[in-house]
């Protein structure tokens, strides 16, 4: 304690001599900013134009000849990815937007949609649909070169990819005589998911060993479900049809967020650990499309339909509404991410 004592009135003296401060120290240390990005669509009267908002600051990122939407985005540093589905008179194309920079990742009579998006060591990975003679085909974009995931007998999508100690995981459904299947494919080997029968995957997220899968299955109404590790947990079990649609996993707590339908309404649901909460208002008709959690802050994506007028594109910050569009056009969000720098 001496030791201590004599060590600490020494520093003082030091501080008091060159007049240093904590406060000092911080000044010349800048803090770290949040920033919020969101990507979806807005109508411009004639088409939807594909759009960015950071921190609620709107670019375009379609000139508004075709329709177009942007379906998720990825940030690492300063390198913004963006995925666009534009039509054509002939298909729907998929682009990868990259700092303003577009390249298509397919061209030809075949529409493909691009569903979701992961960067991870300069490595760019889509997952997505193919139409190919009228059926669904899921499909893997990694650097812009296309691997299809099944074999093409069944319809099936791919709708969530996720990258984790080198090993490539996508979400999807297979549809096997006539039934939908919720689907995972680890690095192209297909796993069915246990008790999948009349279910769907729309998201995968891996932390550490595990990895959650959110979805739903069909027994009279939708319910929500994740699997851990291919082991189904249900989040719903009501009469009314829910879906989860997507999943994050933030220190140690699993998120996973999705839809209840009601008659007269549409809720945003938020399961943490298990335990519901209801984002948005539940008397409007809210639409969920993504979900981020960043520290103790959740960031929820979607719109607010405003029926019979149009909607707003709006993100839930810790379940307090943000419009990004004032309500003049109908606008929608698909993707949220957000960064600390």
């Amino acid at each position: 304690m001496k030791t201590i004592l004599k060590l600490s009135t020494f520093l003082l003296l030091i501080c008091f001599t060159f007049s240093c401060s904590k406060d000092d120290d911080d000044q010349d240390k800048p803090e770290a900013v949040t920033h919020v990005y969101a990507v979806g669509h807005e109508y411009n009267g004639v088409n939807s134009i594909a759009k960015m908002w950071k921190n609620g600051v709107a670019t375009p990122l379609t000139d508004g000849t075709n329709n177009a939407d942007a379906k998720a985005i990825y940030v690492i540093g300063t390198d913004v990815y963006v995925l666009i589905n534009e039509e054509t008179e002939t298909s729907l194309v998929p682009i990868l937007w990259k700092n303003g920079v577009k390249s298509v990742l397919s061209e030809g009579t075949n529409s493909n949609s691009a569903e979701s998006l992961f960067v991870v060591n300069n490595d760019v990975f889509v997952s997505g649909i193919e139409v190919r003679n009228y059926k669904h085909h899921a499909v893997l974009w990694k650097n812009g070169i296309k691997t299809s995931l099944t074999d093409g007998t069944n319809q099936s999508g791919a709708t969530s990819v996720f990258v984790a100690n080198g090993d490539v995981y996508v979400a999807g459904y297979e549809i096997i005589n006539n039934s939908e299947y919720a689907v995972l494919w680890k690095n192209n080997v297909k796993l069915i998911l246990n008790d999948a029968v009349n279910s769907g995957a729309s998201s995968v997220f891996v932390s550490g060993e595990d990895v959650y899968v959110a979805g739903y299955d069909y027994s009279g109404s939708n319910k929500a479900r994740i699997w851990k590790n291919g082991n189904p947990v249900y989040l719903s079990n009501g009469s009314n049809d829910v879906v989860a649609t997507s999943v994050f996993v933030s220190n140690r707590d699993v998120y996973a967020f999705g839809q209840e339908y009601r008659s007269d309404s549409r809720i945003i649901k938020m399961w943490k650990n298990g335990v519901e909460t209801s984002i948005s208002d539940e008397n409007e008709f809210s639409f969920f499309n993504s979900g981020f959690v960043l520290g103790n802050d959740v960031y929820v994506g979607g719109n607010k339909n405003n029926e019979p007028h149009p909607s707003n594109a709006r993100i839930w910050k810790n379940g307090i509404p943000i419009n990004l569009t004032d309500g003049t056009n109908d606008a929608n969000i698909n993707g949220v991410f957000v960064t600390k720098n």
